[in-house]
């Protein structure tokens, strides 16, 4: 596994030259320390890993814990990825929230979209067999202000063109019909007032 770097002091290979330099015993300990601007520790360290494992000791290792002790168990996670599926909230089972989302996000099983079938036979689309078996129409009001800006408040911040005397606003109503055929999904739109 090669985990390297810009600040890393010692790659793969220049431990083994450090390793190489202290098994041949030709340099001494402080002078291998200034060479390669390690500690004694370290030296010690890898010189102990290459004894024990040979060339592969003077490679990378993961930082990863080899054990989990807080971990939940794997028969749990199987349940609140099963009751997920099933549709299910988690809340039943007493779990923490943050317990029953991390091996959801791993299983891939999160979100809503993500547990629905993709099959197209599922999807059931509404639609009429010829043009013009059904017409759908929809009227919406719609309300024009005359006096642009003009809002109800004192009467000292009227505008000149408001109307005084009254003190109200004229409005136009509109209607706006919109006709959709389902099978063509053709649609017509007028504004009447």
């Amino acid at each position: 596994m090669s985990n390297t770097h810009k600040n890393l002091i010692l790659t793969p290979s220049s431990r083994r030259a450090m390793i190489d330099c202290v098994l041949a015993k030709k340099t001494k300990q402080y002078v291998v320390e200034a060479m390669f601007n390690v500690h004694t520790e370290t030296i010690k360290k890898w010189l102990r890993r290459f004894k024990e494992e040979g060339e592969s000791g003077a490679e990378e290792r993961s930082s990863c814990p080899l054990t989990h002790p807080n971990a939940t168990p794997a028969e749990t996670v199987e349940e609140i990825i099963t009751m997920r599926k099933k549709g299910k909230m988690t809340g039943e089972m007493s779990i923490p929230q943050r317990t029953d989302s991390r091996p959801l996000i791993e299983a891939k099983v999160c979100r809503q979209k993500d547990i629905e079938s993709r099959d197209e036979d599922l999807v059931q689309k509404y639609e009429h067999e010829a043009p013009r078996d059904m017409i759908r129409l929809d009227i919406k009001t719609l309300r024009n202000v005359n006096e642009e800006g003009y809002r109800k408040e004192e009467a000292g911040n009227r505008p000149k063109s408001a109307n005084k005397t009254s003190g109200t606003v004229r409005t136009r109503t509109q209607c706006m019909h919109v006709a959709v055929d389902d099978h063509s999904s053709y649609a017509i739109v007028s504004v009447l007032e």
